[in-house]
């Protein structure tokens, strides 16, 4: 019993002096100076930065989505009616231009091709029938009016070929014939990734059906909604950061391309289209992104000091000024211009002063103890 006695009093002892010990490292607030000692400047995880000057790049926030460049993108369909007798791809498959994507049949067409091979053999007989009757001329057996009547059979009959040929390539398009009457193929417009396939074999097609969207998707458009108040800050060819999906990790740079001129009438906001290079695949379209706009129409020469420097103390915005080693001092300053990299300092501190940049809320918990 007795040894647990003494046991029980050293226990209280160590946690007394353990206690004491802590109590000495907590900083003291006095005469408008706030003291700490290296221990606590360690535990409390604070560093000090020198206040410079710099150029500062006022950062304008917006959110938006992003969509494809409509310079990279196409939508492939029949123009005739027709149904689908394969199809070669699938979504997300890289095509190359003039890739075939499905095999197409239509009545509609074969009987243009069976017009057109009609009027080519009709040409041929009265091209035919048009030397004949030259050399007959030249014989003395024909007159000049019979070679000027097959003459302009011939000249009829070639004009109705070339309408007819038209007409069946008006119906394809840039497709290609499937190489059997009535068949074509629909291909790819350009090089990209197929993002979308909306039909499946045996399936009828129509002029107004998009069977396939092929995309570019190397390159995306980030459409922003911007606030009235802000849009004389933006102009083309301004620097933006792009972050997808509220993931930190996701950075991707771009340029303003556009600054719209209309506002909307219930959000107030204009739209600003910033192009992005995506060959990594990092933004997906229809992805939500907020995006830092760097206006260079807006940048100024200042004092600034890291944004995480500034506390509000009392509604003011406040900086911790070391004085000398181991020593701070509140001040209120008055802020101006914000960029990526800090924020701007009107008043109240000077070149090569020293601020807390890490560990103020430790400092500001201090003026309240």
């Amino acid at each position: 019993m007795a040894l647990a006695l003494v046991l029980c009093g050293c226990s209280d002892d160590a946690e007394r002096e353990l206690d004491s010990a802590v109590r000495s490292d907590l900083p003291v607030y006095q005469d408008g100076k706030i003291r700490f000692s290296p221990a606590f400047f360690e535990r409390a995880g604070l560093s000090i930065e020198a206040v410079e000057r710099r150029k500062i790049v006022p950062v304008v926030e917006a959110t938006g989505t992003v969509d494809f460049s409509p310079r990279g993108v196409a939508a492939v369909g029949a123009r005739i009616f027709g149904r689908v007798l394969d199809v070669d791809v699938i979504e997300g498959e890289r095509v190359e231009l003039g890739q075939h994507l499905a095999r197409v049949e239509s009545a509609e067409l074969g009987e243009a091709q069976a017009a057109l091979m009609t009027l080519r053999a009709q040409a041929e007989l009265a091209e035919a029938d048009n030397r004949r009757k030259e050399l007959l001329v030249q014989e003395g057996i024909a007159s000049k009016r019979a070679v000027e009547v097959t003459a302009k059979e011939l000249e009829a009959t070639r004009a109705q070929e070339r309408a007819a040929a038209k007409q069946v390539r008006s119906m394809v398009g840039a497709a290609r014939h499937g190489g059997r009457l009535g068949e074509f193929y629909l291909s790819s417009p350009i090089a990209g990734e197929v993002v979308a396939v909306n039909v499946y074999q045996g399936q009828a097609v129509e002029p107004s059906h998009t069977a396939f969207q092929i995309a570019d998707l190397s390159e995306l458009w980030i459409e922003l909604d911007v606030f009235e108040r802000e849009l004389p800050l933006v102009s083309v060819g301004d620097r933006v950061e792009v972050q997808a999906g509220g993931n930190e990790d996701t950075v991707v740079p771009g340029l303003v391309e556009h600054v719209g001129s209309v506002l909307d009438p219930v959000t107030r906001t204009a739209t600003v289209r910033v192009v992005v290079d995506n060959t990594d695949r990092r933004l997906r379209v229809s992805q939500s992104v907020v995006a830092r706009i760097e206006s260079q129409r807006a940048t100024v020469e200042g004092v600034a000091v890291p944004a995480r420097a500034v506390v509000l103390v009392d509604g003011e915005p406040t900086v911790f000024v070391l004085s000398e080693p181991g020593v701070v001092e509140p001040r209120a300053v008055e802020l101006g211009a914000r960029d990526v990299r800090g924020i701007e300092v009107v008043s109240g501190l000077g070149v090569a002063e020293k601020v807390i940049v890490e560990g103020v809320f430790a400092l500001k918990s201090e003026l309240f103890r």
